[in-house]
């Protein structure tokens, strides 16, 4: 349905074809923005023992950041609240100051 109304918009504002796979291309990496928000509603809905149960399961890349290793929980229950996901397209200048960013895919410089 997104995709059909994109379509849509970009018909009508006369998009060319290179500016038209550049936005589905953006669109189609947003689907797992989607499926995450959507667990984190999910998430946000459990008591407080079985969040950090989940989000210790769902989240063991967070271990992977060297100065977050052995820290409780807990920690990382809140730490997740406060994380907002983007997608960038590719070559995309983001200026982005005093923030954690995590890669997830693709390469940052």
């Amino acid at each position: 349905q997104t995709m059909d109304s994109l379509n849509t918009f970009m018909s009508i504002q006369n998009f060319d074809q290179t500016l038209r796979i550049k936005v589905r291309a953006f669109f189609n990496q947003t689907k797992d923005l989607a499926k995450a928000d959507s667990h984190k509603a999910l998430i946000n809905r459990m008591s407080p023992c079985l969040k950090e149960e989940v989000t210790a399961k769902n989240c063991e890349w967070i271990q992977q950041i060297w100065y977050l290793k052995g820290f409780q929980p807990a920690l990382s229950v809140t730490l997740l609240d406060y994380l907002v996901p983007s997608v960038f397209t590719p070559q995309e200048k983001v200026a982005i100051v005093d923030c954690l960013c995590v890669v997830s895919r693709g390469v940052a410089s």
